[in-house]
Parts: structure tokens; C-alpha cells; sequence
């Protein structure tokens, strides 16, 4: 969700420093809701609700794939966006942010399967936080034509994700006891969220 909400941004930003974009910050704010939801998920799943209601660790998936599917399928130009690519008419920025779209869609997919059973290994788990690193460090290190607000906002994003994916690690290996993944991980999801969803350009 990190990378390719962290690559949409970055365009819009650069291309209208000036002035905020409309659609970015529907995007980012949308994306916060998403992630505070998401964080409320997980919090659910540690406790014993979730216990007796099998049916909510299906949940956590769903914001990843509805953000993902609504920025691939409504985050485009005029016409639709299999038409530009299957005319060759697209640039590579419009590429990149189909694939981080897929991507986010991918790992929701992967999130649900491992849930229903149908993926076993530990090592599935890892590319959620091993993309959430990614973004992070990402962020943390990006520079680019933007106010010094943008600027503040991606170090702060960019800090709690890192620290998230970390968590997160951390809780899915079983390394910690059970408060990481019952309090720190939920929280920290709500805090990333609530950065999204008051991110200002």
C-alpha cells in the first residue's frame, strides 16, 4: 500500500508543487481511512473475539484490496487503462503505478489465502513487511520538488512504517509476547493511518 500510494503522490506533487491536488489528497486521505480500519482489524484478530468468530481474520485482507482494485481501475485517464497500454501509448510513471496497484491486489490475494489455509509457509507473511520496509526506507531518504510540509509529512510516514514492518516481523516470527502484536502493531497502524488521512500538499 506504501509503495504505490508513495509513487502517486510523488507525481502529483512534483507536477503541481504550487498547489494541492485534489485528487492525491482524496487518494492519501482514502488510503488513511483504509489503514485505520486496518488497524482496528488487526487489533481484532489478536483478541478472543477472533477466537470465536473465525470469520474475522478473513477481514484484514479486504482494505488492501479495495484500495488496491479502486487506484487500478478509477486512477486513470480518460479511457480505461488497458486501452493506452494495449495501444502503446503510456509513459513510465503510468506503468509504475499499474504494477504497484497489482502489487497491493497481490498481496491482499496472498493475505487471504494464508488466512483460508491455502498458503502454509512463514515465508508469505514477510512480503507484506518486507514491502512496508521498502516504502518506508523509501520515503525516508526521498527527496523531490515539494513543499516542506510534503517533506515532513514522508519522514514521519516514512519512520512509523519502518517501524511497523519491524513490528510486524517481529509479532508474525513469534519472537516477542503477545502485547506487540495485540497492542504495538494495531497502533502503529492507526498512527500511519491517521498520517494519511491528514496529509495536506
Amino acid at each position: 500500500m506504501l509503495v504505490f500510494q508513495a509513487e502517486h503522490m510523488h507525481d502529483h506533487a512534483s507536477a503541481m508543487a504550487s498547489r494541492p491536488d485534489v485528487i492525491s489528497l482524496f487518494d492519501h486521505h482514502f488510503a488513511g481511512v483504509l489503514l485505520i480500519l486496518l488497524g482496528i482489524i488487526a487489533y481484532l484478530e489478536q483478541t478472543r473475539l477472533a477466537d470465536r468468530h473465525q470469520w474475522i481474520r478473513f477481514l484484514w485482507p479486504l482494505p488492501l484490496l479495495v484500495l488496491g482494485t479502486f487506484l487500478l481501475v478509477f486512477r486513470d485517464r480518460k479511457e480505461p487503462w488497458f486501452d493506452w497500454l494495449l495501444q502503446g501509448m503510456f509513459s513510465r510513471t503510468e506503468v509504475q503505478h499499474k504494477i504497484f496497484e497489482s502489487v497491493a491486489i497481490a498481496v491482499g490475494l496472498i493475505e487471504l489465502l494464508r488466512r483460508t489455509g491455502q498458503l502454509h509457509s512463514r515465508s508469505w507473511q514477510q512480503i507484506l513487511n518486507t514491502l512496508m520496509l521498502t516504502a518506508g526506507i523509501f520515503l525516508l531518504f526521498h527527496h523531490g520538488h515539494h513543499a516542506h510540509i510534503v517533506h515532513v509529512e514522508h519522514l514521519w510516514m516514512g519512520s512509523v512504517a519502518v517501524t511497523l514492518s519491524l513490528a510486524k516481523t517481529v509479532s508474525d516470527q513469534g519472537w516477542s509476547g503477545r502485547w506487540l502484536g495485540l497492542y504495538v502493531v494495531p497502533l502503529l497502524f492507526l498512527a500511519l493511518g491517521m498520517q494519511f488521512a491528514l496529509y495536506v500538499e
